[in-house]
């Protein structure tokens, strides 16, 4: 059965905003009517003309086969198909997902992140900024590109880029758990994400298995392992903290550095993104229950973590040193060498 990652119709509101760059080809941008998705695409205006305050009904799909069958060529395509139904179709990849801060319409707090979608259709752009509960579909699409289980939902466990942590005997309590007896199959997925421990890699690769599971050293694509899952483990590094919140994963923090990743803990269980355990068992039944009784309270924390994130962090501090460095007082015309270092005074 086929389904689509995204559908809407578009209202273009503006065309080759910063001027035309190609005989045959315009950007065009336009608003989605259902989602008020922003969309940025490249057209082949040459056989496909559009122009400005046009509606057209965009698809984004896997395939062209209603059956749901891949076509990689069109060799592949079924005798009917989507192509029946559109005048322009364009085969691209998805290459990226990332996450931006909004402003709220009316100019005062900020409303949660908005996902961005790229996509390339053999060089010709697409850019899709919309609401993450839009977009949940585009997650079947890193899950076939990860050579994930398309169906089961997934945890991601980590340790840090040293692999640190109880990493191994989490991993194995959880293959334990995701494993109905009963039914004789799987609940859930695991995907381990060791760094730079490469024994760690070695000895969780020679355990036997009863569940899907995905072995990685260290990740430099960790994006998409994040928004290939539905809930992460993790000590409570802020870096770790801070891209699962962006990708509305909800956190189950196994550990901390005293003092420094200390006070990361309460950030996120008091403001209902996660929780904080050491025992193996609790976090195995926490997260066997958002699999299977208790769905809701999955979402509920993933809803939260979203609220909590902060996707433009970067260029806020940036923005913040720079009014600060304008606002200097007279102090900061004193020679750095008379404020430096008053060690060598005896």
């Amino acid at each position: 059965m086929l389904t689509f990652y995204f559908d809407d119709t578009f209202v273009i509101e503006q065309l080759d905003p910063d001027g035309k760059k190609f005989d045959k080809v315009s950007r065009i941008v336009a608003r989605s009517e259902k989602h008020g998705a922003l969309l940025h695409l490249d057209v082949n205006t040459e056989i496909y003309p559009m122009g400005v305050k046009e509606k057209f009904l965009m698809v984004l799909s896997p395939t062209l086969n209603y059956s749901g069958a891949p076509n990689t060529n069109e060799a592949q395509v079924e005798q009917k198909s989507l192509a029946d139904k559109f005048e322009y179709i364009m085969y691209g990849l998805l290459y990226k997902m990332d996450h931006m801060r909004s402003e709220s319409s009316d100019g005062g707090s900020k409303s949660p992140p908005l996902v961005e979608v790229y996509v390339s259709f053999g060089g010709l752009q697409m850019r899709l900024r919309a609401d993450p509960n839009s977009c949940g579909k585009f997650k079947d699409q890193l899950r076939e590109e990860l050579e994930m289980d398309p169906e089961l939902p997934a945890v991601l466990l980590m340790g840090g880029g040293e692999g640190m942590g109880p990493v191994k005997e989490t991993a194995r309590v959880l293959g334990e758990s995701f494993f109905d007896k009963e039914l004789g199959k799987p609940i859930g997925q695991l995907i381990v994400i060791c760094g730079r421990n490469k024994n760690l890699v070695a000895t969780l690769e020679s355990d036997e298995w009863n569940i899907p599971v995905k072995i990685r050293g260290f990740e430099t694509q960790m994006e998409k392992w994040m928004g290939s899952c539905d809930c992460i483990i993790t000590k409570a590094g802020p870096g770790t903290i801070a891209e699962a919140l962006i990708r509305g994963l909800p956190i189950i923090l196994n550990d901390y550095i005293p003092g420094q990743e200390k006070g990361n803990v309460p950030c996120v269980v008091d403001n209902g993104a996660g929780v904080f355990t050491r025992s193996l068992k609790e976090t195995a039944r926490i997260v066997a229950e958002w699999f299977s009784t208790k769905p809701d309270e999955l979402k509920r924390m993933s809803e939260n973590a979203l609220k909590l994130a902060q996707p433009e962090a970067v260029f806020d501090n940036v923005k913040d040193i720079h009014d600060l460095a304008c606002q200097r007082g007279p102090l900061a015309n004193i020679p750095y060498i008379l404020t430096s270092s008053f060690t060598s005074i005896n």
